[in-house]
């Protein structure tokens, strides 16, 4: 139990941001099994509740409810599963055709790449640059140095 002030108050908080973190989780959830159910029933605007899920699960992460590893691996899934019904409603329906022509099949694909992760790539890739050419200056200078020192002992060897 606690003994001062302050770890009183820190109880009282850490209850209510597990409320508070609890909901939003079961929302997530629940907006992630309404995506499933519509896309098993073949719903028209499954794409639309795609959008939305990975949506709710990108706040999620950013609220600190989950990991955004979690959330990445969510987003992965959710994506994975939706192209798999695309993919095999397109098949059946290209069965059921009786002409013997296939025709070419829209291929609507969901690839899930946060602007997070663009940015950080950008900034690495930036930063590797930056330091690359660091290294290079400070070797080039390194090498100048070393082979001066190696004419003055060779000069000194001959004399």
């Amino acid at each position: 139990m606690a003994n001062s002030k302050s770890s009183k108050k820190r109880s009282i908080i850490a209850v209510r941001n597990r409320q508070r973190n609890v909901s939003i989780i079961s929302a997530m959830r629940t907006s992630i099994s309404n995506f499933y159910r519509s896309v098993e029933n073949k719903a028209d605007d499954s794409e639309t509740k795609l959008r939305h899920v990975l949506r709710v699960v990108d706040k999620t992460a950013a609220k600190g409810c989950i990991k955004r590893e979690k959330a990445s691996r969510q987003k992965s899934r959710l994506a994975h599963f939706y192209n798999k019904a695309i993919k095999m409603a397109a098949d059946a329906s290209s069965d059921t055709k009786d002409s013997g022509k296939k025709e070419p099949v829209s291929k609507k694909r969901v690839t899930t790449v946060s602007t997070d992760k663009a940015k950080k790539s950008a900034s690495k890739v930036a930063k590797t640059t930056a330091k690359t050419t660091a290294k290079t200056t400070t070797k080039a200078k390194v090498k100048k140095v070393s082979s001066a020192d190696k004419k003055s002992s060779k000069v000194v060897k001959k004399d």
